[in-house]
């Protein structure tokens, strides 16, 4: 492998000022020009609108500086989906830049939401390299998530890190978004690029003004999301991705959880509306292990948690992303419902959660991301939940990885590691796994 030229400051400081411009948001006839056969998914989740439609957004690329999101739509209730409706791929594909160098941007992380207005949001994250120790928070709003063609506002971007989960409205029409600006442990050497001869990711020193805000960042709105204003940091440790959720409890207390990378799930308190949080500490009712869960207040009041393991005390066997189950709790988390598992299999992670209009609860999740690229749907109803009733489950699949794809992206990894050029087993996503 030829050795690369040594990147000067001025290429990472371009590198950076580009991480700020507008992503590309590729959509209507541009669509054209991008496959719809993708070798790599990650779930990042799913909404539904008051006329049924859902919205679903996940990752392709892969979980590396190759990322983008893909926005997809199902109007018969998840059965079928379409092809994809919205890309955003920081890196315009029309840039003569290599399409494989670590510096290009990236979108990794994000969420799909609609509001109490039925516009639909588009949040995302970008930044050059895996991470370069800032991100960025973007969003952009389509006016009317059941109208046939989305007509998207300019992008913007509202703060530093990444979301993943969608904003919660509490009583008082405010809305909260709690994103996370990793720590910078995260700011990891790339991995299979003609640069990956680098000892370190070129940003390691970068961005250290950053360092006291960094954990989970509370933003306020007041205004339907036309302003956002950064409340609070909330850092848990040992610090991981957080992925933190939010849901108003009914003493109006807010309950926010989120993942750490000693596994389980910490959690932290406010009682004045976001602005302070009692420190962060182990939830001593829910274990999960080291990945993404999903908590959500549905219209009837009850709490749902999905999560790996079967049992709520503890994690699935092996700490691992095994048996995604759900919970109910219709005491603001005192007591639960015996688990519902939605999917046993092992590599099944990052559930989300929507309610139709007819009370159905949908939860999506990926299996197996990295060798499959299954980005699922299961279907059920919050009684069949608290009964326990694994025979009403209903799945179907939003997306999944092209086999054509998939095998080359297998051979030239396994190229890239000095294995036999031909597919292998997965290896482990070394970030988000």
């Amino acid at each position: 492998m030829t050795v690369p030229e040594p990147l000067t400051a001025e290429d990472l400081d371009h590198a950076a000022r580009q991480a700020l411009r507008e992503p590309t948001v590729v959509a209507g006839p541009a669509l054209a020009r991008y496959p719809t056969a993708f070798d790599y998914g990650m779930a990042l989740g799913i909404d539904a609108t008051r006329g049924g439609r859902l919205w679903a957004a996940s990752i392709a690329g892969g979980d590396d500086h190759r990322a983008f999101v893909v926005l997809r739509r199902s109007d018969d209730g998840g059965g079928t989906w379409s092809d994809p409706v919205t890309l955003v791929d920081p890196d315009d594909p029309d840039d003569p830049d290599d399409p494989d160098d670590p510096l290009r941007r990236r979108s990794l992380v994000g969420a799909v939401w609609v509001d109490p207005a039925n516009r639909l949001w588009l949040f995302f994250d970008q930044a050059v390299t895996y991470f370069d120790g800032r991100a960025g928070l973007w969003c952009m709003v389509s006016p009317d998530a059941d109208a046939d063609t989305l007509t998207w506002s300019a992008p913007r971007r509202i703060d530093d890190g990444a979301p993943l989960n969608k904003p919660v409205v509490l009583d008082d029409g405010t809305w909260l978004l709690a994103g996370s600006l990793w720590d910078r442990s995260r700011i990891e050497t790339p991995a299979r690029t003609p640069r990956e001869s680098w000892p370190r990711n070129p940003y390691a020193d970068s961005f250290h003004e950053l360092d006291s805000r960094r954990g989970v960042t509370v933003l306020r709105s007041r205004d339907d999301g036309a302003t956002w204003r950064r409340l609070a940091t909330v850092r848990f440790t040992p610090p991981d991705y957080d992925e933190p959720r939010l849901v108003q409890r009914r003493d109006r207390t807010l309950w926010m959880t989120a993942r750490v990378a000693s596994g389980g799930l910490a959690e932290s308190y406010s009682h004045d509306g976001g602005a302070s949080w009692t420190p962060p500490r182990p939830s001593p009712v829910i274990r999960q292990p080291n990945s993404r869960h999903a908590l959500q207040r549905l219209r009837s009041g009850a709490l749902l948690l999905v999560k790996n393991g079967t049992e709520l005390d503890r994690a699935a066997p092996g700490h691992g992303r095994h048996q995604l189950t759900a919970f109910l709790s219709r005491d603001d988390g005192v007591t639960w419902t015996s688990g519902l598992l939605i999917d046993a299999r092992s590599k099944v992670a990052y559930p989300d959660v929507a309610q139709l209009p007819d009370g159905d609860v949908c939860v999506s999740y990926d299996y197996n991301r990295s060798t499959h690229g299954h980005f699922l749907l299961v279907r059920l109803t919050e009684a069949d939940i608290a009964a326990g009733r694994p025979d009403r489950i209903h799945r179907t699949v939003i997306s999944r990885a092209d086999p054509d794809a998939l095998a080359r992206r297998l051979r030239r990894e396994a190229l890239a590691d000095g294995e036999p050029p031909h597919p292998s087993p997965a290896r482990k996503d070394h970030h988000h796994a």
